[in-house]
């Protein structure tokens, strides 16, 4: 717990030797928003599934998909929380409707494992409409997390205010890539930006990128 009384979790905690699967998400919402009798209190964001040439062969190679994933809501005794990671992605391919896909050709929940030399740079704002105005002010931010040492998992969690849903947070991240130090941070925020881009629209879907400063920010609402 910080001097604000918001809880963070570390990022040397248990949870990194532990993978992590879109299921972990589908038992914790749906066991989260059951005991709040139905309501959506915890929602989750699968923000982006990026390729990143690590070794400069233009082939996809193990080891070189990576995901950031973001959640926010109401953690029950914990309050209102938001977290964002950044994992590894393990074997498989996504197919053109999002399902992952195993080896031998069966669907399955994507796989991603913590991998602590891909940490980052990153900060976490989260904010309550408190008032059901749809505006989140200034004065609604709950906690902003800025740490010292590079996460590969940023949270926080305010246990004084519960019972709230997943609609009237706002949780902002911003992950700084120039962190990693020259070409490697050059090629994580080029590839995310690239598979972030949506042709359809021609836009990027809800980052907002700083290509100077190799900064990209999620700025997730409703």
């Amino acid at each position: 717990m910080d001097d604000d009384g918001i809880y963070h979790m570390r990022p040397d905690c248990l949870q990194q030797y532990a993978h992590y699967t879109t299921g972990y998400d589908d038992v914790f919402r749906a066991a989260v928003n059951k005991a709040s009798g139905g309501e959506i209190t915890v929602d989750v964001h699968q923000s982006q599934i990026f390729w990143v040439d690590l070794d400069g062969d233009k082939s996809k190679d193990e080891g070189e998909e990576f995901i950031i994933w973001s959640w926010k809501g109401d953690y029950m005794n914990l309050g209102a929380g938001a977290e964002t990671g950044i994992y590894q992605v393990k074997d498989g391919e996504i197919d053109e409707y999002g399902n992952y896909i195993m080896e031998n050709g069966e669907y399955s929940y994507l796989y991603a494992e913590v991998n602590r030399e891909y940490s980052v740079d990153m900060t976490l704002e989260l904010y309550h409409d408190s008032n059901g105005d749809g505006i989140f002010s200034d004065d609604e931010q709950l906690y902003k997390n800025e740490p010292d040492e590079l996460q590969w998992w940023i949270t926080g969690f305010d246990p004084l205010v519960q019972n709230v849903k997943a609609e009237d947070l706002k949780a902002v991240t911003t992950i700084d890539f120039s962190s990693y130090g020259g070409e490697k941070g050059e090629l994580f925020y080029e590839a995310l930006k690239k598979a972030n881009y949506n042709e359809k629209r021609d836009a990027y879907d809800e980052w907002i990128w700083d290509d100077e400063d190799l900064t990209v920010t999620l700025d997730w609402g409703d």
